[in-house]
């Protein structure tokens, strides 16, 4: 861990030292993975497969890329127009827990916040609570959800806020039309709830990809309106990613056996480069030759998929590192797709309440 990661993650268990009724955690897709939840993409491939709006799942994957998630979703929608019921019980189906109903990240999640944001459908978070309320009523809870979302006793008592709606009530945010009724309307429950968190807790987010640029540009403009009117209690925001995303080298080992890539052709046409500083060698693309590559004699069709996906990659994470820092969140990495290690930080992190000593029964 470099130093300002180290100081990224002192900075957050102090938070919740001092105040942790003012820290609030926002959950994203990647919490539930485990449970066996499609992420996004997945999700509108599987309504995809039953309305066949697209005629494949690559044309599928390239409107994502044109239009986004949310646009994709209300074509789809639009095939089942004479489908409705059939739908939503896909819908309602493909969005519940497949493997288990929570999981022990999801306890160390409801024991360290009290406050708790979430775009995911599924009722883990309240499943969790549930259990730990049999044995301490301190974990009585409040479920909220889109078009239900009410602020009072936000910060004392524990709440639950379904920003896209929830499998229970079946109002899932999820075209472009239903996420226009939350975020265009300044007035919504869910407008009203996040500009309020942001500007009164600190927030940290895990399991949130911030791939859903419908939702990124409400929270840019929410900051930048935050700023103008000097209401920020304390600006700082964590979120807790994969280390994943600081990566722009690659060893010998990773290029040739996980990617079977071949670096002597690479290097020779520029598209690779050797560091110089590391020890032992490791390479990094060129990323001006990424449009030439596509017309590239020496390197054949598999490869340059997989170059360009690398580079693409890079460049996304990039893009994620300057919105974080637009928006005033502190990256805390673990190692990298090992989600288990979240957990490891929010023990670590737990350590600052005495180990939940305001709620925990022995």
């Amino acid at each position: 861990m470099d130093l300002s990661l180290k100081e990224n993650h002192l900075q957050l268990k102090s938070l919740l030292s001092e105040n942790a009724d003012r820290v609030a955690g926002f959950i994203g897709a990647g919490c539930s993975a485990i449970l066996n939840i499609p992420l996004w993409d997945d999700l509108l491939i599987e309504l995809n497969n039953n309305f066949k709006y697209y005629p494949s799942k690559e044309a599928l994957v390239n409107s994502i890329a044109v239009d986004g998630h949310s646009k994709v979703a209300s074509n789809i929608k639009s095939a089942a127009v004479n489908s409705n019921e059939k739908y939503y019980e896909i819908l309602d189906k493909t969005t519940k827990q497949r493997s288990c109903y929570y999981s022990s990240l999801h306890i160390s999640l409801v024991r360290l916040f009290k406050t708790l944001l979430t775009t995911n459908y599924d009722n883990s978070l309240e499943l969790a609570l549930d259990n730990l309320k049999e044995i301490n009523n301190n974990y009585n809870y409040v479920k909220q959800t889109a078009g239900k979302i009410d602020l009072f006793g936000l910060g004392t008592q524990r709440n639950i806020f379904h920003l896209h709606g929830d499998n229970d009530n079946h109002n899932f945010v999820l075209t472009y039309e239903t996420y226009e009724e939350q975020y265009k309307n300044t007035a919504s429950g869910v407008a009203t709830l996040i500009r309020e968190v942001f500007k009164s807790f600190n927030i940290v987010f895990i399991g949130f990809s911030f791939n859903d640029s419908f939702f990124v540009k409400f929270l840019e403009n929410s900051e930048s309106i935050i700023h103008k009117e000097k209401i920020l209690v304390n600006g700082a925001h964590f979120c807790i990613y994969s280390d994943d995303i600081l990566k722009k080298t690659f060893t010998p080992t990773e290029l040739i056996d996980q990617f079977r890539l071949n670096i002597t052709t690479l290097l020779a046409e520029n598209i690779l480069v050797e560091t110089q500083e590391s020890n032992p060698k490791e390479f990094y693309f060129n990323t001006a030759t990424a449009e030439m590559i596509s017309n590239n004699q020496s390197i054949d069709d598999e490869q340059k998929k997989i170059i360009i996906g690398l580079i693409k990659k890079i460049e996304n994470n990039q893009e994620k590192i300057e919105l974080f820092r637009r928006l005033n969140i502190n990256l805390i990495t673990y190692d990298k797709a090992d989600h288990i290690r979240i957990e490891d930080i929010l023990k670590e992190l737990s350590s600052a309440k005495e180990f939940y000593a305001d709620t925990y029964v022995e």
